[in-house]
């Protein structure tokens, strides 16, 4: 009776056991699941981040690139702008000085002592950025072998100031060009009329 009673405790603390540990080994599986579950999701919002990450980076990239192509051409907008509204004041102000000292129909001559010359001059628009100053350069160059001397010659007194700026101008533009102003009373010009000879 004894015996049985024993052996029916043992059975009894078995299967105690058994249960202890069957509920044990579940929760310890149901741990793992959750904590592979929390680290998959973890991964998964990492690779999202980088995802994001990586197309805000690509934005960003066309973003400089759109920004690379539109600042050169604002910019360049601006400088033409202040360049015109710079070449308008300097006309103003030459036709100012033109009117107050009575050549305000000027004319400019060019003559050149060789073709290599007036090629230079042509190649840096030497004409037209004059104009562009408010001179009023007749289009065209005077070939004359002699004679060309790096000077600007004015045949009238009052034209002092005219040649003076031109000189001035010229040589800001063009510091390798060298001028000198010279003041000629061999024959009657009209007042306003210069002569740029260039060798």
């Amino acid at each position: 009776m004894e015996t049985k009673s024993k052996s029916e405790k043992i059975i009894f603390w078995g299967f105690v056991f058994l249960a202890i540990t069957f509920f044990g080994l579940l929760w310890y599986f149901q741990f793992q699941n959750n904590l592979l579950l929390k680290r998959g999701l973890e991964l998964s919002k990492r690779e999202e981040k980088i995802k994001i990450q990586e197309i805000e980076n690509s934005n960003s990239l066309k973003e400089n690139e759109q920004l690379k192509k539109l600042v050169p051409q604002n910019y360049q907008n601006k400088v033409d702008s202040i360049s015109k509204e710079t070449n308008e004041l300097t006309r103003k102000e030459i036709s100012k000085i033109a009117s107050k000292d009575g050549f305000e129909n000027s004319v400019i001559y060019i003559q050149v002592g060789s073709n290599e010359t007036k090629l230079n001059l042509q190649k840096i628009n030497f004409i037209s950025t004059l104009n562009s100053k408010g001179y009023n350069a007749i289009n065209a160059y005077d070939l004359v072998e002699k004679g060309a001397d790096n000077s600007i010659r004015y045949f009238n007194e009052q034209d002092k100031i005219l040649a003076d700026n031109l000189k001035a101008d010229i040589q800001k533009d063009n510091p390798n060009i060298v001028l000198i102003t010279k003041y000629i009373k061999l024959y009657k010009v009209p007042i306003g009329q210069i002569e740029i000879w260039i060798k």
